[in-house]
């Protein structure tokens, strides 16, 4: 069914003149459509154009909602595919243990941690962990040696079980 509508007059650059007997042309790309949103089950409205994203973003009414789904739908931690088991290698080329207790982010040095496990107790601060072959990613336990922080260049003692070595 056509309804007749009386299109405004259009003045010579184009634009439309409002006048008392006529009426503005609707622009049908303008009209919004009725949708259901797939997290909230909430009938919203959309523009036409909207609906052309490749995304799941075009079924959902708001970024509330957005945020929701990404949180339901993307696995985070563990379960997400390129997960390395919490470890990095930062800057120096030391790996880098990261992870989440009593909510918060825990950074620490996996040489350090190994050494901690090791010795069953937190290092101090003046203690350092030294690689013996010098290779910063070989956190073997053989290849790991403790070290004062004022003694690591050049033949040092462990302060621990007195054993000498050489620090490059």
């Amino acid at each position: 069914m056509m309804r007749n509508i009386k299109l405004a007059k259009r003045n010579k650059w184009g634009r439309f003149i409002k006048n008392s007997d006529s009426v503005y042309h609707s622009n049908p790309h303008k009209k919004k459509l009725n949708f259901l949103c797939e997290e909230c089950n909430k009938i919203s409205k959309k523009l036409p154009w909207e609906f052309k994203t490749t995304s799941a973003k075009r079924r959902l009414c708001s970024r509330k909602c957005w945020r929701e789904y990404i949180s339901k739908n993307n696995p985070r931690g563990k379960e997400h595919w390129s997960f390395k088991g919490g470890k990095w290698k930062n800057q120096q080329g030391y790996i880098e243990l990261r992870y989440w207790q009593d909510g918060s982010l825990i950074r620490i040095l996996e040489h350090r941690k190994i050494m901690e496990d090791f010795l069953k107790r937190k290092l101090t601060d003046n203690e350092i962990v030294h690689h013996i072959n010098g290779i910063k990613e070989d956190n073997r336990i053989e290849n790991l040696q403790i070290v004062l922080r004022q003694f690591h260049q050049g033949e040092v003692c462990c302060p621990y079980c007195r054993k000498q070595f050489a620090v490059k």
